[in-house]
């Protein structure tokens, strides 16, 4: 199984079969994220997670954040050590080519975006591993 996450408050996540087929996805809260990091996932073969890197300019924004995407980010990296998963971490830059791709665009509400923008990293990563294609427009 892969796994594809949008790490933050509320993380993103979607679960594939290794071929590429979609199976579900959905959201958890950081605790919730934590548990499913820390319950020894074996049958995850690959964890593909959005990268997270603080951008110039937003660092006064960002002044006394937890970077709790960051935090997921460790805990992803900690799973796949664990589980003997591969780890892949994708540009959020990825997700504008992703959604043309996928077909599934973010809502304008970014409070409901997080699930759609998991799926889009899976979408990407079976594309260029070449098990899935754009879809026509």
């Amino acid at each position: 199984m892969v796994i594809s996450v949008d790490p933050g408050e509320t993380t993103g996540i979607a679960f594939w079969e290794n071929d590429g087929t979609f199976i579900r996805r959905t959201t958890y809260d950081l605790e919730t994220m934590l548990d499913f990091t820390a319950s020894g996932k074996e049958y995850i073969t690959t964890i593909v997670c959005e990268d997270y890197r603080l951008r110039q300019g937003k660092q006064m924004v960002q002044t006394g954040s937890r970077f709790v995407a960051v935090q997921i980010i460790g805990a992803l990296k900690s799973m796949a050590k664990r589980v003997g998963a591969r780890f892949v971490l994708q540009p959020a830059q990825i997700l504008t080519i992703a959604e043309l791709h996928s077909g599934l665009k973010r809502p304008a509400n970014h409070a409901k975006s997080h699930d759609i923008d998991a799926y889009n990293h899976g979408y990407y990563y079976f594309e260029t591993k070449g098990l899935l294609q754009p879809k026509p427009l």
